[in-house]
């Protein structure tokens, strides 16, 4: 959906009026979207080419790398489309601190929370 409503942005009147720096912040987040799209359908396209090869384990490890990547993506997206919303609405301290308290929302829990138990696992193992 977020990819829709960005390929919908540039046709609307008041986008003729936006700053450089916010085309700039549009174009990667269109792209940003676009790349989380393509990393989250590819482990369905690449299970089906490999399906029946009889290696799950690679299977599985290529299929997380590329769900990673799409959440990486879907994060600088997510944040971009924040970002040239709140660029265009708020002056820059209110543009600041929503974009660092996000920034740190979508690191903590997409990231931080899962490599921390990672760590703790390996450490009593």
């Amino acid at each position: 959906m977020l990819f829709a409503f960005l390929l919908a942005v540039p046709f609307q009147q008041r986008f003729a009026a936006v700053s450089e720096f916010q085309k700039h912040v549009y174009f990667v987040t269109l792209l940003a979207s676009a790349a989380a799209s393509a990393f989250f359908i590819a482990p369905v396209a690449y299970h089906r080419i490999v399906f029946r090869e009889r290696d799950k384990p690679h299977l599985i490890k290529v299929s997380s790398q590329l769900a990673l990547a799409g959440l990486i993506a879907l994060a600088v997206a997510m944040n971009g489309a924040l970002l040239l919303i709140t660029d265009v609405l708020f002056e820059d301290t209110t543009v600041l601190i929503t974009m660092g308290a996000s920034g740190t929302l979508f690191i903590t829990l997409w990231f931080v929370l899962g490599l921390k138990r990672r760590l703790s696992n390996e450490h009593s193992h």
